[in-house]
């Protein structure tokens, strides 16, 4: 799909994307484009992506927490309490992002469902509740990052949320370096499907993360830029 670039001398990756016709926003809507190609990916196909939280962990809490920790004993243990009873642990797989178990769902071939729990010293959630929406998102742990690692981490947050999602794509994400701050912005689609004799509403977004460098914390500033029409049903 092609978008307006606004290149610059930086990387390939700080191309800043910021205008969208509505004719772009109208393909990106009716077509299989999700994100930009210097975005985070993975290839689930049918595999469910889940994160373990106090909720699946802890059927009488309340809160639902992302966990993290930095033990694979313990993000083996919450795996198993989210899992449903007649599913299979399968083998751990590490990355510096998270503790991944597979779960071979029975009866055979009903999916499989990756259990992972965020690494803490790359992620944590603290005490962010996402039933009670706030406009931070949690620390970045990781030492010295840079801004290419803030924003893998942003792009990773959203793919990892919106990958079976298609009422959200992003139609561009760069970041910036603003001393005390690393702000990776992203452009997104919200896409609202009409019912019958009404037009779907297409929602262009532009969201900010700004992480700080000193506290970590990471927080995001929405602003809405306009609202389509999209196709009659």
């Amino acid at each position: 799909m092609a978008l307006i670039s606004c290149q610059t001398d930086e990387p390939d990756s700080a191309y800043k994307e910021i205008e969208f016709t509505n004719e772009e926003l109208l393909a990106a809507t009716y077509s299989d484009y999700k994100h930009p190609e210097n975005f985070y990916t993975e290839h689930p196909g049918d595999t469910t992506l889940y994160y373990t939280n106090t909720i699946s962990t802890d059927s009488l809490e309340d809160k639902w927490i992302e966990l993290s920790t930095n033990s694979s004993e313990t993000a083996e243990r919450w795996s198993k309490k989210s899992s449903y009873s007649n599913s299979t642990l399968g083998p751990l797989r590490e990355t510096e992002r998270y503790f991944e178990f597979f779960q071979n769902v029975t009866p055979a071939g009903t999916g499989i469902i990756k259990f992972r729990t965020h690494r803490h010293t790359y992620f944590t959630r603290g005490d962010l509740d996402f039933l009670v929406p706030s406009g931070a998102l949690g620390s970045f742990n990781k030492k010295n990052f840079t801004g290419e690692d803030a924003k893998e981490l942003i792009d990773y947050l959203w793919y990892v949320r919106h990958y079976n999602n298609a009422s959200s794509k992003i139609l561009s994400s760069f970041v910036e370096d603003r001393f005390l701050f690393i702000v990776v912005t992203h452009y997104e689609l919200h896409i609202s499907f009409g019912d019958w004799d009404l037009h779907d509403q297409i929602t262009l977004l532009k969201k900010e993360y700004s992480i700080n460098r000193a506290s970590k914390l990471i927080t995001v500033n929405e602003t809405e830029i306009r609202t389509i029409n999209g196709k009659l049903n």
